[in-house]
């Protein structure tokens, strides 16, 4: 207004000397007091759109500034929310990307869990801020039942909130509060305060946080949604694991002699795997593998799984035929598949004289080459119906008589190594005739009984299967317990 009242009155001088001119004394040469007012309104109007245009735009650029300084905010928040990482680590990205954008003394996030209750997951303080954190329960209530976001500049001015006990203990003064929507579910709600200062948060605050609020609800959603897959595959798989491998030890019941064979085959394969330096998700493919290689067996009756006299070409014929059915077994039911190439090619031979399929060489996937060591060499140091087992240098004989025919030299080598140094004596089956000895209520190993289990209960885990039980002595005998 000062500069309009300035410019008007220069305007109106010069006008005037324009009129006169230096030399002019007649009265007639002076506007008149019509004339005056007259146009010295036409200048105003014209000085005050110039001047209102001016402002318009300024306060355009302004707003021009400030919404894309907010875009720019808002796309590097966005492209720190990855949906496919743990769910705890995005809460805390979230909030530390706002924190990054809007100052704020407090900024927490609370989520809703599956009975509808919000509860704190990620709280963070500015620095500096020393005293125990506290928020306005009220408020995130409010906007969690309206599911809108909530801007107080200030407090004191809230007749709804200036005497609740939070507010005034801690000094809040500024609060800010938004929603965490997905398709108009509240997920959360994402809350900002500060403390002895007014006013901190602003409109464009405001929309800053619900901007970032609703890709966050969206990052957040996607996350949950993948974590409940995970633990629901989880617990499908489990149920799977376990119903496969009762199935296993089902097989083995139907024969005491081949009792813990599929666990020491396992192990003796997860010795060589570890020499290779397989990482630790294909150890647990090979556990799998290892457990039901011979799943297919369920096929082959009992007369031939019992037989104690070798086995005619035609029952030959069925035996051979247990790595396709076991692989059949696992395609059909559409889980473990991983598991498929250790049933499928365990007796493929090196010299492409084995079965199914007689590949030679590196043809046979190195699964098959692993556990066709691993279970020749269980086979040859257990009992069978047929015969007793070979000394267990023997079968090592055996292995390194067969490396390049029967066998992988490779694993045959790395397999002979292990044994040298001592990894595979404690797996080896040479309890079963001992009068200490126990049967793994879990794997059906025969396990070595401590020389003082009788004085106490023993806790106990199988070096075969690796679970865990209690051995209990009682005048009947050593008894092995399940511990779950």
């Amino acid at each position: 207004h000062r500069l309009i009242r300035r410019q008007r009155q220069m305007c109106i001088r010069d006008r005037f000397i324009f009129n006169t001119g230096e030399n002019a004394a007649s009265e007639n040469n002076i506007p008149t007091s019509g004339q005056f007012e007259e146009d010295s309104s036409d200048t105003l109007t014209t000085i005050q759109s110039i001047a209102l245009k001016n402002e318009i735009k300024e306060h355009e650029f302004e707003a021009e500034n400030i919404a894309q300084k907010n875009f720019e905010l808002l796309t590097q928040a966005i492209q720190a929310f990855t949906t496919n990482e743990n769910i705890d680590i995005l809460l805390n990205n979230v909030i530390e990307e706002i924190l990054k954008i809007i100052p704020a003394h407090n900024i927490a996030l609370f989520q809703k869990d599956e009975k509808g209750i919000l509860s704190l997951k990620v709280h963070k303080q500015a620095q500096g801020i020393t005293e125990s954190f506290s928020f306005s329960r009220s408020i995130i209530r409010k906007v969690a039942n309206e599911k809108k976001a909530l801007l107080i500049e200030d407090t004191s001015k809230s007749d709804k909130f200036n005497k609740e006990a939070s507010i005034v203990n801690y000094d809040i003064k500024s609060v800010m509060c938004s929603p965490l929507l997905y398709h108009d579910e509240l997920i959360g709600v994402i809350y900002m305060d500060t403390h002895g200062i007014v006013e901190s948060f602003n409109r464009s605050s405001l929309q800053l946080l619900t901007g970032i609020s609703s890709a966050a609800a969206s990052a957040i959603h996607s996350s949950m949604m993948m974590e409940k897959i995970k633990k629901q595959a989880i617990y499908l798989q489990n149920a799977n694991y376990q119903m496969m491998f009762t199935l296993a030890n089902t097989i083995e019941a139907r024969d005491h002699y081949t009792a813990g064979h599929t666990w020491r085959v396992t192990r003796f394969s997860e010795i060589i795997a570890r020499m290779m330096g397989w990482p630790e998700e294909k150890i647990i493919a090979l556990r799998i593998g290892g457990v039901l290689h011979d799943i297919g067996k369920i096929g082959v009756p009992d007369s031939i799984i019992q037989k104690p006299s070798k086995l005619t070409e035609e029952e030959y014929e069925i035996m051979k035929s247990h790595p396709k059915r076991g692989s059949m077994i696992l395609k059909e039911a559409g889980c473990l598949t991983e598991a498929i190439p250790y049933i499928l090619y365990h007796h493929e031979r090196f010299d492409g004289k084995g079965y199914p399929y007689q590949l030679k060489g590196k043809e046979i996937p190195i699964e098959g080459r692993i556990m066709a060591v691993a279970d020749a060499f269980d086979a040859m140091t257990s009992d069978r119906p047929y015969r007793k087992a070979i000394p267990t240098e023997k079968a090592i004989q055996i292995l390194k008589e067969n490396a390049g025919t029967q066998f992988d030299p490779d694993i045959v080598s790395l397999f002979c190594k292990a044994y040298e140094n001592g990894l595979v004596n404690e797996i080896i089956q040479n309890y079963r005739t001992s009068k200490t000895s126990i049967v793994c209520p879990f794997c059906s190993t025969s396990i070595s009984i401590p020389p003082d289990a009788k004085e106490k209960d023993i806790d106990m885990i199988c070096p075969i299967c690796d679970h865990k039980y209690k051995i209990e002595y009682s005048e009947k005998g050593f008894c092995a317990v399940r511990k779950e």
